[in-house]
C-alpha cells in the first residue's frame, strides 16, 4: 500500500553510492510529496500508485524515511574537519579518469571548477567510454554532456555557461544548459597540454611541443603566440598582465604577448596558477606551494609556503587541483606519478624494483641488461646508474639539468645532455672509471637519443630535427627536418626510426642510414611516439597512448615495416623522453601508473581564508 513515489524515494535515499542519493533532506522531502517521482528503471515504465494509505503504512513510511536520512547523512558527510574540508564521492560506475582519452597517454587535468565555485566538470569513464560529466558541488546529481565522448582536459568559460575540452587534436566547446546543441569544433592543436578561456573570448592553448596558440572561442584561424620550449597549461592573467605557463626545464613564467618578453617567475616549479586571492600557486611533485604575487611587477613577494600536500600530479608537473574565484578548492588525493614504482611486466603481473618514492624520468637498459641509466629528479635532475642485480645506486652527475642517458654499444660509457646557455649540450662519461663528464665534441648541440653502430654513431634531436653525429668523421648528417624528433638507430647503424608531426599528428617512420630519400611509415594511428629497436634489429616498438606496439622490419632492399600489433597495454607512466624498455626476451620495464581512475575528490570551501592566514599578502 505504500505509494510508488515514496517507495522510489526511499530506495534512492538508500543507494549504495553516495552520488546516486539525494543531495539533502529538502530534495528527499520533495520526492516524498511528488506522486510522479520514480527512480531507476521503473522511472520509465511505472505509473504512480494511487492506493489508499492507512496508519500502519504511514508509520512504516515515516520510519523508513527517517532511517534513510540518517543513513545517507552518516555515509555522505565524510572527512569533515573544523575548517569545512570534506570529501565528495563520484559514482563507482563513473569514476574520474586521469588519462582517459588524452593523447600520448599523458595525464591531463581531469576536472575543472567553475569560477563561481558552483559546478564541477570531470572526465568520467562509463563502461570503457570517456565523456564529460557535470556535478554541482552542492548536489549529488551527475549529468553527462552529450557529444563529449573521448573528451579530455576540460576548462570553463569565464561566465560558466560553456566548457571547452579536447578530443584528439581538436579544440571543442559545449554549452551546459539542458537545451545545448552538439559540441562545436573551434580549432586544432597537436597534442594539446592545457588551455584557458580568457575574458576577451579568446582561448589560449599550450601543446606538448612547447608552443602557445590563441584561438577565438567562435572558431577561425589560430595564432601562434610563442614557439619554443615549454608553454604548458597556460592561464590568461587579469589586468592584461600576460599569460602564465609552465616549462619543465625553465619553471613557471609569464609571457608578455605584445612585447614578446618572457619572465621566469619560479624556477624548479610547474603547474603555475594565479589565484583570485592575489597569490601564485605551483606544484613541486605532489605538494602545492604559494606566495603573494605582484601582477604589475610580475614577481613573487615574500616567502613561498607549502599549502597542500598529497595531490595527484601528472608528468610535466600538472597537479590535479583547481580553485574557483571565490575560494573553493577541489583536488584529487594521490602521489606524483613520476614517483610510482619502476616495474618489470612479467607473465605473472608487475614486479616492482626496489627504487620506490623517487622521481624518475627517462631511462635505458645497459647492453647486458644488468644496469639502468636513469634520470632522477625533475628540475634540477641528475643521471644515476641503478644496479638491477644488487639494488645499488650510483650518481653520475651533480649539477644542472641533465637528461636522456644513453649507453654506448659496449656498455662502458653513457652519454647525456645538459642545459647550458639555453641549449642542450651532449656529454659523455666513462661509467666505471669515475672520470668526469666531457662534452662529446666542441660546439655540438642537441640531445643524444641513440648510440649504435660500431660505437661511432650518435642520433641527435633538436639540431633542429633528427640528425646523426659520426664520431669518426666528426660530422653531422641531417636525417629529417622539424617537426621530427626522437630518432633511434638500429643496432647495426643501417636504419633509423623517428617520430614526426608533419601530418598534424605524431607518426613513426623508418628509413635507411645514411639517408637515401626513401622512408616508410611504421605506425597506423596518430599519437605514436618513442620508437625503439629490438636488440637484434628485427622489430621496431613504439608507444601509442597506453599501448606499446610492435612492427617487424624487413631490410631488403630498404627497411620495410609490417603491420603493427599490440605488444603490451596498461596504465604506465609516460615520462618526458623514453618511458619504457624491452629486454632481449621481450620483457618490458615501465613506471607503473596504477589504474588511472578515482572516485574521491577533496573539497576546501573556504580555501582563500586558510591561504591568507598561511601566506599573508
Amino acid at each position: 500500500s505504500v505509494p510508488a513515489n515514496v517507495d522510489a524515494a526511499i530506495r534512492k535515499a538508500l543507494e549504495k553510492v553516495p552520488a546516486d542519493r539525494f543531495s539533502g533532506a529538502q530534495e528527499f522531502a520533495r520526492a516524498l510529496g511528488d506522486a510522479g517521482f520514480r527512480h531507476g528503471e521503473e522511472a520509465v515504465a511505472t505509473a504512480p500508485h494511487r492506493g489508499s494509505w492507512n496508519r500502519l503504512s504511514v508509520a512504516a513510511t515515516a520510519t523508513a524515511a527517517l532511517l534513510a536520512i540518517s543513513l545517507a547523512w552518516s555515509v555522505t558527510r565524510t572527512d569533515v574537519d573544523t575548517v569545512g574540508r570534506y570529501s565528495i564521492n563520484l559514482p563507482d560506475s563513473i569514476p574520474m579518469a586521469y588519462i582517459g582519452s588524452a593523447s600520448l597517454g599523458n595525464g591531463r587535468r581531469a576536472f575543472a571548477v567553475s569560477r563561481d565555485g558552483a559546478r564541477l566538470v570531470y572526465v568520467g569513464q562509463l563502461r570503457g567510454v570517456n565523456r564529460l560529466y557535470v556535478r554541482p558541488l552542492d548536489s549529488y546529481e551527475i549529468r553527462p554532456l552529450p557529444g563529449t565522448e573521448s573528451a579530455y582536459n576540460p576548462f570553463f568559460s569565464p561566465d560558466g555557461q560553456w566548457v571547452g575540452f579536447f578530443v584528439a587534436n581538436e579544440v571543442k566547446k559545449v554549452r551546459l544548459d539542458s537545451q545545448a546543441p552538439a559540441p562545436v569544433t573551434i580549432g586544432r592543436v597537436i597534442n594539446p597540454m592545457g588551455a584557458d578561456w580568457g575574458p576577451d573570448d579568446q582561448i589560449v592553448v599550450g601543446n606538448e611541443g612547447g608552443s602557445l596558440t590563441r584561438i577565438s572561442a567562435e572558431g577561425g584561424v589560430s595564432t601562434i603566440l610563442r614557439e619554443g620550449d615549454g608553454y604548458l597549461y597556460p592561464q590568461v592573467l587579469p589586468r592584461s598582465a600576460g599569460i602564465l605557463s609552465s616549462s619543465w626545464n625553465l619553471g613557471v613564467r609569464v609571457s608578455d604577448v605584445p612585447t614578446e618578453d618572457d619572465y621566469v617567475i619560479r624556477a624548479f616549479a610547474s603547474n603555475g596558477r594565479y589565484l583570485a586571492s592575489g597569490h601564485l600557486a605551483w606544484n613541486q611533485l605532489s605538494t602545492v606551494f604559494a606566495a603573494p604575487f605582484d601582477l604589475r611587477g610580475r614577481m613573487i613577494e615574500g616567502q613561498a609556503v607549502p599549502i597542500l600536500s598529497g595531490v595527484r600530479t601528472e608528468i610535466y608537473g600538472v597537479g590535479q587541483w583547481d580553485a574557483s574565484d571565490n575560494g573553493t578548492l577541489v583536488y584529487a588525493p594521490g602521489a606524483a606519478v613520476a614517483t610510482l614504482p619502476l616495474s618489470w611486466v612479467g607473465p605473472t603481473g608487475l614486479e616492482p624494483l626496489p627504487f620506490e618514492g623517487i622521481e624518475h624520468g627517462t631511462f635505458e637498459l645497459s647492453p647486458d641488461e644488468t644496469r639502468l641509466g636513469i634520470v632522477v629528479g625533475g628540475n634540477p635532475s641528475d643521471v644515476w646508474i641503478y644496479d638491477l642485480l644488487t639494488g645499488g645506486r650510483e650518481r653520475l652527475t651533480r649539477e644542472g639539468l641533465n637528461r636522456d642517458p644513453v649507453w654506448s654499444p659496449d656498455g662502458a660509457q653513457i652519454s647525456f645532455s645538459r642545459v647550458e646557455n639555453d641549449e642542450w649540450v651532449p656529454y659523455v662519461v666513462t661509467v666505471d672509471a669515475g672520470s668526469g663528464a666531457q662534452p662529446i665534441a666542441p660546439g655540438l648541440v642537441g640531445m643524444v637519443t641513440s648510440w649504435e653502430g660500431d660505437g661511432n654513431l650518435l642520433a641527435l634531436e633538436e639540431v633542429p630535427g633528427v640528425a646523426v653525429y659520426d664520431l669518426d668523421a666528426a660530422q653531422v648528417v641531417q636525417v629529417a627536418p622539424p617537426p621530427a624528433w626522437g630518432g633511434v638507430l638500429s643496432p647495426d647503424g643501417t636504419a633509423i626510426a623517428y617520430t614526426t608531426g608533419e601530418s598534424g599528428q605524431y607518426q613513426i617512420f623508418v628509413e635507411p642510414f645514411p639517408p637515401t630519400g626513401v622512408r616508410r611509415q611504421v605506425s597506423t594511428q596518430g599519437g605514436s611516439e618513442e620508437p625503439r629497436w629490438s636488440r637484434d634489429g628485427s622489430r621496431v616498438y613504439y608507444r601509442n597512448d597506453q599501448r606499446i606496439m610492435v612492427s617487424t622490419i624487413t631490410n631488403e632492399p630498404d627497411p620495410s615495416p609490417g603491420a603493427p600489433s599490440v605488444a603490451f597495454s596498461g596504465d604506465f607512466v609516460n615520462v618526458g623522453g623514453r618511458s619504457y624498455e624491452i629486454t632481449a626476451d621481450g620483457t618490458f620495464l615501465i613506471i607503473d601508473g596504477g589504474d588511472g581512475l578515482t572516485t574521491t575528490l577533496n573539497v576546501i570551501p573556504n580555501f582563500f581564508e586558510d591561504l591568507k592566514r598561511l601566506v599573508p599578502n
